[in-house]
């Protein structure tokens, strides 16, 4: 039988229409710039990061990041970087809190590409913040919008404390007295933003990782305190190669 017009039109729009998900985690110390702390597990943020195509090219992107934790006695917020290099036609934010069988509509404080999204993490742990990124024509993969989550805390003199993936650059707000004390090694005039010196980063990200290699080990409140390669020798050989070496590190725990 001869296809119809119509149904090859159907036949293409299910082709443009095609998903991917991509997974990572994120993980942060909230004791920057001090020394001592090595368990990694302060706050962890699990990434899900759908785009939706149009053709090759992507008409939608979901970014859904969900907030994990050991034992913290610090308060820390968390934010967002929205790093765009095509113009959305809208970004609809939601929220979802654990428990919940749906998002509901959020309206985050932003502040040009940032976004601040709960100033006490614990308080809300185990929420998704969820950022729908829509476009009026679809953009190339190169052109897609990407997230950069941080952590972040607000000080008395309008400034605020932040911890950032290594490499990546604070807000305007970024209190810079933090940079050389303690463990810290950044160099702000070449663009070295919350490098540590030593084996242990103060953050970092895992693309492709799961949340799930992590909940019987770093997560659980009796591993609170131990360091991360306590659980995961080959951690060390990844984070001082800087990140060239042992990249599935996170597949090989001591059971």
């Amino acid at each position: 039988m001869t296809l119809t017009k119509r149904q090859t039109k159907t036949e293409q729009a299910q082709v443009e229409q095609d998903k991917s998900t991509l997974h990572g985690v994120y993980a942060f110390e909230d004791m920057w710039p001090e020394p001592g702390d090595y368990d990694m597990n302060d706050v962890m943020v699990y990434l899900e990061h759908e785009k939706t195509f149009s053709s090759s090219n992507v008409k939608k992107q979901v970014f859904s990041l969900t907030t994990y934790q050991n034992y913290v006695s610090l308060k820390s917020g968390l934010a967002m970087k929205l790093v765009t290099k095509a113009t959305p036609s809208s970004v609809v934010m939601k929220k979802k809190t654990p428990g919940a069988t749906a998002a509901t509509t959020a309206n985050f404080t932003k502040d040009g590409d940032y976004y601040y999204l709960t100033e006490d993490i614990t308080g809300e742990l185990g929420t998704t913040y969820i950022f729908e990124v829509t476009y009026s024509s679809a953009v190339s993969l190169s052109n897609a919008a990407t997230v950069q989550p941080f952590l972040y805390r607000k000080e008395d003199n309008g400034k605020q404390w932040e911890v950032h993936i290594p490499g990546e650059a604070p807000t305007s707000k970024m209190n810079t007295s933090y940079y050389g004390q303690g463990d810290d090694c950044s160099k702000p005039s070449a663009n070295k933003y919350f490098v540590r010196k030593g084996d242990y980063p103060f953050a970092f990200y895992m693309d492709n990782a799961r949340i799930d290699y992590f909940t019987d080990n770093i997560l659980k409140r009796a591993n609170e305190s131990k360091p991360i390669d306590t659980f995961f020798p080959e951690f060390i050989g990844w984070s001082k190669s800087n990140g060239k070496n042992n990249q599935d590190w996170y597949l090989h725990p001591i059971r």
